[in-house]
């Protein structure tokens, strides 16, 4: 991943994008189709109509909070 802005950089001045999305796939429900890490750098225009979007969703009451403390738990390993 050391290596994602400087790729960056060079996509935006060979492809003269205005921006691009760093966009990972990990799990085939996430898309990944080939087994092994790796990231795609697609190069964005204005009103190219690509979107990487979800839409937002609430969390019921207390969620987050219950989600935050198990991720403290796991990372504090």
């Amino acid at each position: 991943f050391e290596t994602v802005p400087r790729l960056g950089r060079a996509l935006l001045e060979v492809t003269g994008a205005a921006g691009f999305n760093v966009l990972l796939n990990n799990g085939r429900v996430a898309g990944q189709v080939v087994p092994h890490v790796h990231v795609h750098l697609i190069p964005r225009r204005p009103m190219d109509d690509l979107g990487y979007r979800w839409p937002a969703k609430t969390y019921a009451p207390g969620r987050a909070e219950q989600l935050a403390r198990a991720y403290a738990d796991v990372l504090g390993r």
